[in-house]
C-alpha cells in the first residue's frame, strides 16, 4: 500500500491500480467523499483509510459514505488522528479522540481502523525538551492505539505516525512495551 495526502492522490494511485491507501487527512469535501464511496462499493479488494480527528469530521464523512455505500457491506477504515496543542491537526488529547474514536465505532458507514498523528510539527532541532515532547506524543499515541480496541477496533488496529527525522523516537516509543 501507500500513503497519500489528497484524495487527487488517491485517484491517481487507484488509476495506476493500488490496492491499500492511507489518506493521511480528514475528508471534508462531499464530492471527495461520494467518490470514496463510489470507489469502494465498486471494488471488494479495495482497501482505504483516513483520518478523523473530531465528532463534527466523522458526522461529514457518515453523511456523505451512507448514500453511495447502502447494500455494499462496505466500510471505510478511518484513524482517529492525535495532534498537539497548537498543532495543524487532531485530537488535542487522549481523551478527545477516545469520544472521536467511539463516534466511528458507532458508524454503519466507518470501521474503527487505528491511531495515527504526526509528531513531526513538534519540533526541528534535537534540543532534549523537543526529543522529549516528542517522545511523551509517541506515548499518548501508543496509549490510544492501546484503548481502541475496548472501543470497536479490531485488535490488529493500525498505529501510523512519522513523516518526520524522528523515525528513531517513533519506532522506539510505538513498539515500547505496554
Amino acid at each position: 500500500g501507500v500513503t497519500a495526502a489528497t484524495v487527487p492522490q488517491v485517484q491517481v494511485f487507484r488509476a495506476f491500480g493500488i490496492p491499500r491507501i492511507l489518506l493521511a487527512n480528514e475528508v471534508t469535501d462531499p464530492a471527495a467523499i461520494a467518490w470514496l464511496a463510489e470507489e469502494l462499493a465498486a471494488d471488494p479488494d479495495f482497501d482505504c483509510y483516513c483520518f478523523a480527528d473530531s465528532v463534527a469530521g466523522v458526522a461529514l464523512l457518515e453523511a456523505g459514505l451512507a448514500p453511495g455505500l447502502a447494500g455494499s457491506g462496505r466500510r471505510l477504515g478511518v484513524l482517529v488522528e492525535l495532534g498537539q496543542p497548537g498543532g495543524r491537526a487532531g485530537c488535542r488529547s487522549v481523551a478527545e479522540a477516545t469520544v472521536v474514536a467511539a463516534a466511528v465505532a458507532a458508524s454503519p458507514s466507518l470501521h474503527l481502523a487505528g491511531a495515527a498523528g504526526y509528531e513531526g510539527s513538534i519540533g526541528h532541532d534535537d534540543n532534549p525538551a523537543t526529543l522529549a515532547a516528542i517522545a511523551a506524543f509517541c506515548r499518548d499515541l501508543r496509549r490510544l492505539g492501546a484503548l481502541l480496541p475496548a472501543l470497536g477496533a479490531p485488535g490488529d488496529y493500525l498505529l501510523s505516525a512519522g513523516g518526520s527525522a524522528y523515525f528513531d523516537i517513533v519506532v522506539s516509543e510505538l513498539t515500547a512495551p505496554a
